[in-house]
């Protein structure tokens, strides 16, 4: 009995100590870690012969892709020239109408008296209720109707007040959304205080972005589009004594 039972403890050992713990782990080969993987392949890539390569197929493949670029463009100008793709299309107002915001001056007021002369019906969004009169005495005569309506583009409450007038008066009407509305101020950044800095964002960008959701459902139905008036300081990068503006219109560009 004895004798059976020492023989049998072999094969049911009891758990293993710290120390032979240690023996089996270190027995074991060690798997690297994502750290030691990381600096292997930055070390790898940062080789001169490595970057040698890289260097000399960037520059094969923008030689290459260049000329293919250039005759792409050239045969999407063919096409267009060939199709009539550059001929602009009259769109006839029939009773339609166009939401402009930012009316009081500028560009967006020049554009909604143009465009009450071509016979559109435009509601112009003013901040002002100066601004408002000035453009219904200006258009008055007009072959189409001018419907100046006092908007803040900052506030959803304004914005929903006059989403809801054009669904009212002119359901499935709605054939374009012009963002005119802005503000800006030049200056360096340690010119400029945070408000200035979020004054510009709120108005040029959230508010933009704000008034493409609110009017989605409206030109959706009527198969409309959205005109984002920007500016060159959101094309061009590092332009000096625009960095709170252009930091908007960068914003405003990607807006799609």
């Amino acid at each position: 009995m004895y004798k059976m039972s020492y023989v049998c403890f072999p094969y049911f050992p009891s758990p293993p100590s710290s120390h032979n713990h240690l023996i089996l782990t270190h027995s074991l080969p060690l798997l690297p870690s994502i750290e030691n993987r990381k600096d292997s392949l930055n070390n790898f890539l940062h080789r001169p012969i490595i970057s040698d390569v890289a260097w000399h197929l960037f520059w094969i493949v923008r030689i290459v892709l260049c000329p293919l670029a250039g005759v792409a463009l050239l045969l999407n100008l063919l096409v267009k020239l060939c199709t009539g793709g550059f001929i602009t299309r009259y769109e006839a107002p029939q009773g339609r109408a166009v939401l402009i915001t930012g009316c009081d001056s500028g560009f967006g007021h020049m554009l909604a008296l143009q465009l009450v002369e071509k016979g559109w019906k435009v509601y112009a969004g003013c901040l002002t209720s100066q601004g408002m009169e000035a453009l219904q005495s200006k258009a008055a005569g007009s072959a189409g109707i001018m419907v100046a309506v006092l908007m803040d583009v900052t506030k959803q409450a304004d914005i929903d007040r006059v989403i809801k007038k054009i669904g009212d008066e002119c359901p499935e009407k709605l054939f374009a959304l012009v963002n005119n509305a802005g503000i800006g101020w030049g200056g360096l950044v340690d010119w400029l205080s945070m408000d200035e800095f979020r004054a510009m964002m709120e108005v040029n960008f959230f508010a933009l972005a704000t008034m493409c959701k609110a009017c989605l459902p409206l030109l959706k139905e009527s198969r409309g589009r959205v005109v984002n008036v920007t500016s060159v300081a959101g094309i061009f990068h590092g332009m000096p004594f625009t960095s709170a503006y252009a930091a908007s219109k960068h914003g405003t560009c990607g807006v799609v």
